[in-house]
């Protein structure tokens, strides 16, 4: 399927799964709202009832494309189901729509790299799927299975890897909580993209990154509250905070008293 600077495609919304792999050229494919790259090895599954919009790059780029369903509710069906425009889209038409309890990434859109090993598999899929022979649809079905299962344990390896990375972060964040930490300086040292960074801390915490260090500061503020007799300016500076009001105005907003009213109580 090439999609080039000739071809014109609309917003889309599928009533089945999709899947795009990129075998050659460059592209980009919108999908739920994000903006996805695309060149040879670049995989992307997206869920029925997920909007997406094919665009053409620079260069044309040239995908293999299928749409199923996760499910064999439909496995009667022998043509390809369209998606419908987004002004024309009937979600009581949804075919074989799963939410994932095992692998929720699967719910929405799935966007890989460096697959270009499924190339042989879906080079495989294709050709039972025109040649039609006798269990042409239980193979190709079978093939479909294992490009869906090599993209999951993709998913769970990245996954781990994420974790240990994860793990690294908020240590680093514990012990240098009183310097001044941004998701740059953070990203610098992790050679990640800032926003990067701050995604893996909000899945792995449910705290964007800026707001879980401002708890581990307050958090040791409090500690030396109790602990000490050091003031209130003495411990704003040993916990990171860049101005005494600063310092007050979060820990009264987090506490509900300022800290002088704190360490009365």
């Amino acid at each position: 399927m090439p999609v080039g600077k000739t071809q014109e495609y609309a917003p889309f919304i599928p009533y089945d799964a999709r899947l795009f792999l990129c075998v050659g050229g460059k592209g980009v494919i919108m999908a739920d709202g994000m903006e996805y790259k695309m060149e040879r090895g670049c995989c992307i599954i997206i869920n029925s009832g997920v909007p997406y919009h094919l665009i053409a790059g620079e260069k044309e780029a040239l995908y293999f494309a299928a749409n199923f369903d996760f499910t064999f509710e439909n496995s009667s069906l022998t043509t390809p189901v369209p998606p419908a425009r987004v002004e024309q889209y009937r979600p009581e038409e949804l075919i074989g729509h799963v939410e994932f309890s095992d692998m929720p990434e699967f719910d929405r859109v799935v966007y890989l790299k460096g697959m270009t090993a499924l190339e042989q598999k879906c080079t495989a899929a294709e050709r039972e799927y025109s040649r039609k022979l006798n269990f042409s649809d239980g193979i190709v079905s079978g093939i479909l299975s294992e490009i869906l299962f090599e993209c999951g344990r993709v998913l769970i390896s990245a996954e781990n890897q994420s974790a240990d990375k994860v793990e690294q972060i908020l240590d680093y964040i514990h012990q240098n909580f009183n310097k001044p930490l941004t998701n740059k300086s953070i990203g610098d040292i992790f050679s990640f993209h800032p926003n990067y960074i701050n995604e893996l801390v909000r899945k792995s915490t449910g705290q964007p990154l800026h707001k879980y260090l401002l708890n581990v500061r307050i958090a040791r503020a409090i500690d030396l509250l109790e602990k000490t007799n050091n003031s209130v300016s003495s411990i704003a500076d040993t916990c990171g905070f860049q101005s005494l009001y600063y310092f007050s105005r979060y820990f009264k907003k987090m506490t509900g008293f300022t800290p002088t009213e704190y360490r009365k109580k």
